[in-house]
């Protein structure tokens, strides 16, 4: 009689193996979706700042001189929006409906504000009106 020995299942160094491309591939992921997040956080605080330039020039055209400060053309909600003063930029929000850039618009003489990103990377924009132009900094929490 014969007996049949030969088994048909992997060995501990095979599934050592399989588990360590399995690692390898999942690292990979993580660290490309990190990245891609963190541009994304980015790209937002740019449109953003795009905004805020785009009002600041039919601010300009609007009323024929430059904003004092942010108070004059960005309001705390869209309901504050005022479209006799040209472009009015609404503060930034989360999903959650809370804003972003403080909790209330800024005051009109206000030439700086800062921007504080919840995600994942912890970014911050700083925009600051300097004439006619605003001028925007990302920084790392």
């Amino acid at each position: 009689m014969i007996l049949n020995t030969q088994n048909k299942a992997f060995t501990l160094v095979e599934l050592s193996f399989i588990i360590a491309i399995i690692a390898i591939f999942a690292g990979a992921a993580i660290s490309m979706f990190i990245e891609f997040h963190s541009s994304s956080e980015e790209t937002i605080f740019r449109e953003f700042s795009q905004d805020l330039n785009l009002a600041t020039t039919q601010f300009y055209v609007a009323r024929g001189r430059q904003p004092k400060g942010f108070g004059e053309f960005v309001a705390a909600t869209q309901a504050d929006v005022d479209a006799s003063m040209g472009l009015t930029v609404p503060l930034m929000y989360t999903k959650k409906g809370e804003p972003i850039c403080g909790t209330t618009a800024p005051g009109p003489t206000v030439t700086t504000l800062v921007c504080d990103d919840v995600g994942l990377q912890k970014k911050k924009a700083t925009y600051t009106l300097s004439g006619n132009v605003v001028l925007m900094e990302i920084d790392d929490l």
